[in-house]
């Protein structure tokens, strides 16, 4: 059976220093600066609701089945884990991303993904500063 999608961790070198990045392989590929542990316990948290099958072996994360919904918050989660610093805030934001509608989180997911394609990095901490703001995630 094939992954419906896949989900890896690999580490680069950047201005001397090394970090961790996550790879999304989701027809494109995504890639945030947020550790594989972190993406590996929300996943957890969040599959007790959406139960998708998954294998995990050597920091490869691989969805079977319908996963689409769960991999979009994936995605915002992480995008959020790269730009925002503040433990409380994404103590937070787990919870907000945790209840965002099937279309909020299609908005936020393709609006990450375009700004990635267009502009890296910085373009990403733009979408996620306007989530910041709306959900009031820094009060």
């Amino acid at each position: 059976m094939e992954p419906s999608a896949t989900i890896f961790s690999k580490k680069l070198k950047r201005k001397g220093k090394e970090i961790e990045y996550t790879f999304f392989d989701i027809g494109s590929r995504f890639r945030c600066k947020c550790p594989f542990s972190k993406v590996h316990e929300y996943f957890e948290e969040l599959n007790k609701n959406f139960k998708i099958h998954h294998e995990v072996k050597d920091n490869v994360l691989k969805l079977y089945g319908d996963s689409e919904r769960l991999v979009k918050k994936l995605v915002i989660f992480c995008s959020l884990c790269q730009c925002v610093k503040s433990k409380s805030v994404l103590r937070r934001s787990k919870g907000v991303i945790a209840e965002l509608s099937y279309f909020e989180d299609t908005f936020w997911f393709s609006k990450i993904l375009d700004n990635f394609e267009r502009g890296g990095y910085w373009s990403v901490c733009r979408v996620v500063s306007s989530f910041r703001k709306l959900y009031r995630l820094d009060k």
